[in-house]
């Protein structure tokens, strides 16, 4: 999972800090949000809330845990020594396991010495998302989760992912709608393409969430004027038009095609690079040379969805070496 996933994760929490904390610990009692860096101490934490727990403040702390981190204890002890030192409060400790590589170790972390003797013993909470169903999340209620529908154990299907997307449709959540859409995409890579096209198409139709996407605010940027802005959101109208009676990946290329100019290239060629440095970094320079050659802009979109899915660097490579063979 790219880094920049990770930080959309940490933005989504801190954006609804009421929805996560009754999903990790129903009986507390929101109050605020507290900053998730620490004065003079160099840590930052992916979440921190002051909530009520009966009659007593405590400390939550929330981490975001993509892959398996057999450290994890380790660092969510180290937040919580930090914490109570910093606010004098109890703290509850937890992790979100997002994929379903290995199980994070169990509670609680023990010290001993050679003899034995318990010297420490932390306990916290590990929540394995993979290990939910689907309808574990939809019984909450509470929508700012639906993201994380795909994830879920029998998540990575279209009538799942579906709802999702009717469900967070209802709410005008852009920013529910992109984190969803980015996670059905990881975990929809990892099945067959008939699905991957599937949910292209399905983000196509979404044009709302499409012109808040970083890669179509990308397209938007580098100095296009307002009349430039509307040629391509005609072209991208009048490709998902076409692309009804002639095939929606052949009408959205004509779209694009019809709307962009140099400036568009050169923003596609930023995204390129941006997707490799995130998902492929050993690939940046070949990369960039075959950018550089490419002048067509439906090649440069092809590029970006191809680098989006690619499963493997491997796979990636094999297809800009092949791109960039047919540029040369």
């Amino acid at each position: 999972m790219p880094k920049h996933w990770d930080t959309t994760l940490r933005k989504l929490v801190r954006a609804h800090p009421r929805a996560f904390l009754k999903f990790v610990q129903p009986q507390a009692r929101f109050i605020r949000q507290l900053p998730d860096k620490l004065g003079d101490i160099q840590l930052e934490v992916d979440a921190l809330f002051l909530a009520k727990k009966g009659r007593k403040d405590v400390l939550v702390n929330i981490e975001l845990q993509a892959y398996y981190d057999p450290k994890i204890a380790g660092r969510l002890l180290r937040y919580n020594v930090f914490l109570r030192t910093e606010y004098d409060k109890p703290v509850l400790s937890y992790v979100i396991h997002l994929l379903d590589d290995t199980p994070l170790p169990k509670s609680p972390l023990t010290w001993t010495v050679p003899d034995e003797e318990k010297v420490l013993e932390f306990h916290y909470r590990v929540i394995e998302v993979s290990e939910l169903a689907p309808e574990d999340i939809l019984r909450t209620g509470l929508k700012s989760l639906y993201p994380l529908l795909p994830l879920t154990k029998g998540g990575a299907r279209r009538e799942v992912v579906e709802r999702m997307f009717g469900e967070l449709g209802e709410t005008g959540r852009t920013d529910l709608e992109l984190v969803g859409f980015t996670l059905a995409s990881y975990t929809f890579a990892r099945l067959g393409e008939e699905d991957q096209d599937w949910l292209a198409r399905r983000f196509y139709k979404m044009h709302d969430f499409l012109r808040e996407s970083p890669i179509y605010q990308l397209i938007l940027q580098e100095g296009r004027d307002e009349a430039m802005q509307q040629g391509i959101q005609q072209g991208m109208q009048q490709g998902i038009q076409q692309g009804i009676q002639q095939g929606i990946q052949q009408g959205i290329q004509q779209g694009i095609q019809q709307g962009l100019a140099e400036g568009q290239r050169k923003a596609l060629r930023d995204t390129i690079i941006s997707i490799a440095l995130e998902r492929f970094p050993d690939l940046i320079d070949i990369a960039e040379q075959t950018t550089e050659r490419v002048q067509s802009a439906t090649v440069l979109q092809h590029i970006v969805i191809k680098l989006s899915v690619a499963k493997t660097a491997e796979e990636a490579r094999q297809y800009l070496t092949l791109i960039s063979g047919h540029t040369a």
